[in-house]
């Protein structure tokens, strides 16, 4: 009597063993999934999750002395851009912003910081001082709102503090305001951010990471969480 009589055809032992090893495979990697999206995220378990570069700073520090938060501020995450007014690419990312923070509602929230880049947005540094003049009354969120979508031109800026009623000589002349800006961008020299949009993202456990797009943000806070779009 022959081997084959006796023993499966090599072929197909082949086969068997093929398909045994992509079950297994597949079984894992559903495992994996299952248990990386139903983790939660506190303490040092951010560890294996971080991007490529984690910024060596406290989270205060990368936040600012002065903030104004959109999102609610119990949020366990704080996005921090450092922008520019006049830069098409923060502009561009403004309703990125909008979007992730609907989606990660309860999650996250964002914070401002400037970055002007005056060499070649001759309007940015002014547009960055009203800004953070306009703190003082709780206007920012408006004229951040203003800034970022309409026109940026002498004139403009003047409307727009006027619809606000704020003082626009009173604030390009103010010492604390233009003190603010200067320190945004010494903290942002410091972190070697020399292009805009810039993005920071602070984590529950005081970690804090830099990002280079609103969309790599999405991605790694849906990751850890598990979060599903409704």
């Amino acid at each position: 009597m022959s081997d084959e009589s006796i023993h499966e055809p090599r072929p197909n032992r082949l086969k068997t063993i093929f398909l045994v090893s992509c079950s297994v495979a597949l079984w894992s990697w559903a495992i994996w999934a299952y248990v990386n999206n139903h983790r939660s995220v506190s303490g040092d378990d951010l560890n294996g999750l971080l991007p490529a570069a984690v910024v060596h700073c406290s989270a205060q520090d990368a936040i600012g002395p002065n903030p104004v938060y959109r999102g609610e501020e119990s949020s366990a995450f704080t996005l921090i851009e450092f922008g520019d007014y006049q830069c098409p690419f923060c502009r561009a990312a403004e309703p990125e912003i909008s979007k992730l923070l609907f989606f990660h509602r309860g999650q996250v929230r964002y914070v401002f910081r400037n970055l002007p880049l005056s060499a070649i947005h001759p309007m940015a540094m002014q547009a960055a001082v009203l800004a953070e003049g306009a703190k003082a009354s709780d206007h920012f969120d408006e004229l951040h709102t203003a800034l970022m979508k309409g026109e940026l031109n002498p004139a403009a800026l003047g409307k727009y503090c006027s619809e606000l009623k704020l003082d626009e000589n009173k604030i390009m002349s103010s010492a604390s305001a233009k003190q603010a800006v200067q320190a945004d961008m010494q903290f942002a020299n410091k972190l070697s951010f020399r292009g805009t949009p810039s993005f920071l993202l602070c984590g529950p456990a005081g970690k804090v990471m830099q990002f280079g797009t609103v969309k790599d943000v999405d991605s790694y806070l849906t990751s850890i969480s598990g979060f599903t779009r409704n």
